[in-house]
């Protein structure tokens, strides 16, 4: 495994974390449970859509609320 795709799966398992398991994330992305397991577990690169996705809920999650 290269490390931009150990980067990606870190960001899986991050994005996972925040929206409260792997079952919301695998949602969210529209994935298998089949193909989701084998990219977050690392068996296989997670597509660059995916990594995008997980990105983007870090990013809001590190935003600050501006409601307030």
């Amino acid at each position: 495994m290269g490390e931009g795709e150990g980067i990606r799966i870190k960001a899986l398992q991050r994005a996972a974390e925040i929206l409260g398991g792997r079952e919301r994330l695998r949602e969210r992305l529209g994935a298998s449970a089949s193909q989701f397991a084998a990219w977050i577990d690392g068996r296989e690169p997670p597509p660059m859509d995916a990594f995008l996705v997980a990105v983007d809920v870090i990013s809001a999650a590190a935003r600050p609320d501006r409601s307030t």
